[in-house]
């Protein structure tokens, strides 16, 4: 028995965006320009292109026939594609790396299929397989984004992709087929092959949204075939510029809304078969949908993501099955958080969770070892939603997104205020493994199938989730308000990063301001951590949002706090939005009696000698810059400046009369007085016994003050 081959030359334009090309072998529907061949086998077969064997079904037009036997080598079929290479090199959505293929086989038994692009170099070689059950036609998804041995994929442009049936396989032995280095391929079996694409397929014979005129879905223009979908017709909605919006009732067969695509459905919606929502679309029908919807999400990485089911009636044991979650003993990677015990309860044996995903309710799932996606079908949540919190242990509830659109936390927060211990919504950043505090003033749009955490007041009480909260975004958008300014400070070990927050705001006090203000996440323990203290009776709440005035910044300092273990090598950087001109962030360290810029090529660095938890070392001051001219004139064309170099303090003008130089630290405490010469036009004060930091300056005769900060460096 030998090793039996089909080959696919697969051609495509290089695109910055996703791609997709398919090959359906009907000459009557080219979508791009193929030149097959055929090869023969040893024993007189032909692998060739060939209408649909009658004993399958559904009749699919023409197809790639594959026969193996056991007297060659190397048995294949070709197909090249006119055009560029297969270009792997720009994927910024996960879908690119995929390549989808419909088989139909009469093997009876499952078959492993290994798919391998190359550039003609074996060691350029990336290679992933799927298994086909052995009946009937299926759509086979081969993933290129992880290779089969777990490497990362070979980035290039590769010239072809190949398909191998009956490859090696962990259970090969087991399967009766044998493994590739030893047994080759059975003989006998005859595989179909149609529609290869790569990315995101059309459905051929759909009718496709283009929304060439308007957002109208009842516009027949907007549609490929200039017809508005009908009962029977598969609708498919691509991410495009104007987004379907339907105004009255629609009725079709299916419908697929692709990634980054959005449909708006004021009315009734009609369907027989089942209308998928893929990774990154969004959904909006608060009327009636009929028949079955499908939620897909992509899980990038291998860590832990919140999640909740976007549909009614999606069985757990069902969904949990159909995943390869990792497995300790009986138990596996899919949880529940319990808020009496503040810990995770997690899936065993079909026996711990009964029944279907209950509506708004969070949970944790991890794929561990892969990235890899998850589906949820039920019916659509066309109603209202009242999640019952648990107010025991303390407080925390993970709660969830129960609709195929993103949802407005802030709208949510603000209405279920009273039932809150503060409007704050904590959402799981699996890139960073830390919690994200988001306020009501955030309006975070929750996506679909996402989870968050609440805390309850302590009393029984309620979130409430309406439908008017629903909306769509693009995908992974962090919605900021266009005017305020925002501070970020990210603390760094180099491995991990945590960050908090800090709002100017016009009517934000520095108090605590529910809605605006928003504590970290203290469900857990936390070693590495960064937060701030509320300016005014910020005692005891560590804030991961804290939202302070817009019209004091260089009277407001900010107390900042860091959670680290001993011998810990750490840095504290710091970004902006819409700082005003002419301030500087200072990070001050009163242990070392620092002030430290803190800009893009400057951070704060430290190693500790032994463990830091709270506040009281260090502070945040917003100062304006070392030549900056207070509103106040002494004298005309006063400067007020130092110098690095020589550590001097320069004041530089015309002076009138006695005047006198006070130097005070930020705290208030004076440091240095000194008699002017006020004929002399520049006076230097020598300050090289001071530290670095942040001082006040006050110059004044007789009749006028000038008072300016400056740094010493």
């Amino acid at each position: 028995m030998k090793k039996v081959t089909f080959i696919v030359c697969l051609l495509v334009t290089s695109l910055g965006f996703a791609q997709t090309i398919v090959e359906n072998f009907d000459p009557l529907l080219p979508l791009l320009p193929t030149s097959p061949f055929f090869q023969d086998n040893a024993d007189g077969t032909v692998n060739m292109l060939q209408v649909t064997d009658p004993d399958t079904t559904p009749t699919r037009g023409n197809v790639l026939r594959l026969i193996t036997t056991a007297s060659a080598p190397w048995q294949g079929a070709g197909l090249i594609l006119q055009g560029p290479l297969l270009d792997l090199t720009d994927t910024p959505d996960p879908d690119d790396l995929k390549v989808k293929i419909w088989v139909y086989s009469n093997t009876g038994m499952p078959l492993d299929i290994l798919a391998k692009v190359t550039d003609g170099a074996p060691a350029a070689d990336s290679a992933t397989d799927a298994t086909h059950n052995g009946s009937g036609w299926e759509q086979l998804t081969f993933d290129f984004g992880i290779n089969r041995d777990n490497t990362a994929i070979a980035n290039g442009i590769y010239q072809r992709i190949t398909f191998f049936p009956a490859w090696d396989t962990t259970s090969c032995t087991s399967l009766g087929i044998g493994c590739y280095g030893s047994d080759p391929a059975p003989a006998g079996i005859t595989m179909y092959i149609d529609e290869i694409s790569f990315g995101d397929p059309p459905i051929l014979g759909a009718n496709n949204w283009t929304g060439s005129t308007d957002t109208n879905w009842d516009t027949a223009s907007n549609w490929d075939n200039n017809v508005v979908p009908t009962a029977g017709d598969v609708a498919v909605i691509p991410n495009v510029a104007n987004r379907p919006i339907a105004s009255g009732p629609i009725t079709l067969s299916e419908m697929l809304i692709q990634p980054g695509a959005s449909v708006t459905a004021a009315a009734a919606v009609t369907n027989t078969g089942i209308i998928t929502v893929a990774s990154g679309a969004s959904f909006i029908a608060p009327t009636s949908v009929s028949g079955q919807v499908t939620y897909e999400r992509n899980l990038s990485t291998s860590n832990w993501y919140y999640v909740s089911s976007p549909v009614v009636g999606q069985n757990v044991d069902a969904f949990v099955t159909a995943l390869a979650l990792e497995t300790q003993g009986a138990f596996q990677s899919f949880c529940a958080f319990d808020t009496a015990i503040s810990n995770w309860v997690c899936y065993e044996n079909a026996s711990t969770f009964v029944g279907d995903f209950i509506n708004g309710k969070g949970y944790i799932v991890s794929l561990l070892g892969a990235s890899g996606a998850i589906s949820f079908t039920g019916t659509m949540n066309t109603g209202n939603e009242l999640i019952m919190l648990d107010p025991t242990g303390n407080g925390y509830n993970l709660i969830g997104n129960p609709y195929t659109s993103f949802i407005d936390t802030g709208a949510m927060l603000s209405a279920s205020t009273a039932a809150l211990s503060t409007e704050t919504i904590w959402v799981f950043d699996a890139s960073t493994n830390s919690y994200e505090t988001k306020v009501t003033v955030d309006n975070f749009q929750l996506a679909p199938g996402q989870g968050g955490f609440i805390q309850s007041n302590g009393a029984a009480g309620n979130v409430v989730i309406n439908e008017a909260f629903q909306s769509h975004q693009d995908p992974d958008t962090f919605l900021r308000s266009a005017d305020r300014t925002e501070i970020y400070l990210t603390l760094s070990d180099g491995s991990r990063l945590k960050n908090t927050r800090i709002y100017y705001i016009d009517g934000a006090t520095t108090g605590f301001d529910n809605g605006y203000d928003g504590p970290m996440f203290r469900a857990f323990s936390d070693p590495f951590s960064i937060y701030t203290h509320l300016v005014t009776d910020g005692i005891g709440r560590d804030m991961g949002v804290q939202s302070i005035p817009n019209d004091d910044y260089e009277n407001l300092v900010v107390p900042v706090g860091i959670t680290v273990t001993s011998g810990t090598e750490f840095s504290i950087s710091a970004s902006s939005i819409n700082l005003p001109d002419g301030l500087d962030l200072y990070l001050e360290d009163r242990d070392n009696n620092t002030f430290t810029v803190l800009t893009t090529n400057s951070d704060f660095t430290l190693t500790t000698t032994s463990s830091l938890n709270g506040v009281g070392r260090f502070y945040l001051h917003t100062v304006s810059s070392v030549l900056g001219i207070n509103d106040t004139a002494l004298a005309t064309n006063l400067q007020i400046y130092t110098t690095a170099s020589t550590k001097e303090l320069i004041i530089k003008g015309q002076l009138s009369g006695a005047t006198t130089a006070e130097l005070y630290n930020i705290e208030g405490k004076l440091m240095i007085t000194k008699a002017l010469d006020q004929f002399n036009a520049s006076n230097v004060v020598n300050v090289s016994d001071l530290s670095s930091g942040v001082y006040v300056v006050t110059v004044a005769n007789a009749k006028q003050t000038k008072t300016q900060k400056v740094i010493i460096k």
